[in-house]
């Protein structure tokens, strides 16, 4: 299967900010979100957490357990 790789400018500096304002402890989660944004898609998580820390302001993110 062919991949593509993609840049995000200022994704790590990005990331750090969407974790400060949504009290993340850790910014990897973070990344996903600034890639959701950035490729205006839906990003699905089994963490609970993370989706209502971040549903208000980002509202595509999706949580499995409302399935």
């Amino acid at each position: 299967m062919p991949l593509q790789t993609v840049s995000i400018e200022n994704l790590h500096l990005r990331a750090l900010d969407v974790a400060l304002r949504l009290k993340q402890s850790q910014a990897y989660d973070a990344h996903y979100l600034v890639v959701m944004q950035e490729f205006d898609c839906e990003f699905w998580t089994a963490d609970e957490r993370l989706y209502w820390a971040a549903i208000n302001e980002f509202p595509k993110i999706k949580w499995l357990g409302n399935l």
